[in-house]
């Protein structure tokens, strides 16, 4: 161990039991229950501290965070006393801090494209990139680059170099294999000798005849004829709107589509060629899809969608409406936050799960609406009478304004970390509602409340509120979502 980390171990030692020194002093401005808890999450942090052996950067980014935070004991700010160690907690296990980390340390990795075609090979893929850093560093770092295959492989590394970075504001970039096969890859670069930064990933795919698939799609697009019927219009405008991406990554541009995109490229050639016979492939095609749909009033709606395997074969099942917060997009709430709750659930509960982009919608409850109608036309597996509705966050007020335009469409509405107004209980008599907040969200926690005494006042029902202690705004999706639709498919069988 090095002198300068004994020295600042030994200063997050002296450091860290400030906090809980000042509150010891002061716990007459908390109640029992404060003090406990205050004391419980030190327990846990400490214990983590000693666990994990955190490198110095660390170290030092938990020491301003506590220190930073002291006020709060001494004034007695529960709320804000317990954040002080949950911002130092989530600093040793977050993955927003590797990031951070990584900017500490000035680098960069930067792919030119997430699209290779084969015949351009052996071409750059990524670039490392060394900014200026924080303080002054004399010496080079060696990185290995790899190009690695199947991530959960024992051996995936299909290629690999090592690179000397010099000093600050250079780069070096990284060049594929020239026989690399078409497929699926990310390229790792990993600084050696160093706890940090970690590694850094980026995903790309080696695509043959990239030019030529593309203008295959395209001409099955131009070529459907004018003569359509409302299922294959539909169909056109979906396949349109996904191959843009492909198009916008072929140009270098990032999109905010962070799947595999050989797989959409790949998926994509199957619907062209059924559009090509015109035939709409989709209510017939299990899995994730990128669809945009044109509602009445010419509104055009960015939607991710998600067919179980009962749907594409013909089978009855319900529909449910995930409508995403402000902050996020389609892509994000269906892939990232829940950890993907969405897919699961669709698959376990037999569900047709639609995403729209929340600018798409706004908070016009007639456009929900207008959707609803739409899908039903398109998807003739949903359920009529099996609509319901997820919303998080500002999806909450949309599912609000959407339900009471029209409460007989729904079944049911799972509002998480988020109210609405609570006098709109009284236009949506009867409808299930299942709300939920974190007891750590402060945006939405009094609202919640709130609503929940009014349901209860004016006896609504069927009507579930919970509230799950140590939980923040976005944390509630995963807590809560496999409750809240069973919740509503069984209120909605009763209907």
């Amino acid at each position: 161990m090095t002198w300068n980390r004994r020295r600042t171990i030994w200063a997050i030692a002296v450091l860290l039991p400030i906090p809980i020194g000042l509150f010891a002093g002061h716990q007459n401005l908390f109640s029992p229950a404060e003090v406990q808890v205050i004391k419980d999450k030190y327990r846990v942090f400490e214990r983590a501290l000693v666990e994990r052996e955190p490198d110095e950067e660390t170290l030092e980014r938990v020491a301003i965070a506590l220190s930073r935070r002291h006020g709060f004991f001494l004034r007695g700010k529960f709320e804000k006393s317990v954040d002080a160690i949950g911002e130092a907690w989530a600093i040793l296990q977050s993955r927003e801090w590797n990031s951070e980390l990584r900017s500490s340390w000035s680098w960069n990795l930067l792919p030119p494209t997430r699209l290779l075609p084969v015949e351009t090979l052996p071409g750059r893929l990524a670039t490392l990139r060394r900014v200026a850093p924080r303080r002054q560093e004399t010496h080079q770092f060696p990185f290995l680059m790899r190009t690695l295959g199947d991530l959960d492989s024992e051996k995936p590394t299909v290629h690999s170099t090592l690179l000397w970075v010099p000093e600050a504001g250079s780069e070096l970039s990284f060049t594929v294999a020239p026989d690399l096969p078409e497929g699926s890859y990310w390229v790792e670069a990993k600084a050696i000798g160093v706890s940090s930064p970690g590694p850094m990933r980026v995903r790309f795919s080696v695509v043959e005849s990239l030019q030529k698939r593309i203008a295959s799609i395209e001409a099955a697009i131009a070529g459907a004829g004018s003569d359509q019927s409302e299922g294959l219009s539909s169909a056109l405008a979906s396949l349109e709107y996904a191959l843009g991406f492909i198009q916008r990554e072929t140009r270098g541009e990032r999109t905010d589509y962070d799947g595999d995109l050989l797989d959409l490229l790949r998926d994509l050639e199957t619907l062209a060629a059924e559009v090509k016979q015109g035939k709409d492939p989709y209510p017939e095609t299990a899995g994730d899809s990128l669809r945009e749909f044109a509602i009445e009033g010419g509104v055009r709606v960015p939607c991710r969608i998600y067919v179980p395997e009962m749907a594409a074969k013909g089978h009855s099942v319900p529909l449910l409406l995930a409508l995403h917060g402000w902050w996020d997009d389609e892509h994000k709430f269906f892939e990232f936050n829940g950890a993907g709750a969405l897919k699961r659930l669709a698959e376990k509960q037999g569900l047709i799960v639609v995403c729209p982009r929340r600018k798409s919608i706004r908070a016009q409850g007639g456009r929900l609406v207008r959707l609803v109608d739409h899908l039903k036309k398109v998807y003739p597996a949903i359920d009529a009478k099996r609509v319901f509705v997820l919303g998080h966050s500002w999806g909450v007020r949309q599912a609000m304004e959407a339900a009471q335009l029209r409460p007989k469409m729904f079944a049911g509405l799972a509002l998480l970390a988020g109210s609405g107004r609570s006098e709109s209980l009284a236009a949506i008599p009867g409808v299930p509602v299942f709300l939920t907040c974190g007891g750590r969200d402060r945006g939405s926690l009094r609202g919640c409340r709130q609503m929940a005494a009014r349901a209860e006042k004016m006896g609504h029902g069927p009507f579930l509120y919970r509230e799950v202690k140590s939980v923040g705004h976005v944390e509630i999706i995963w807590h809560q979502a496999d409750e809240a639709v069973e919740w509503m498919l069984e209120q909605g069988s009763d209907r």
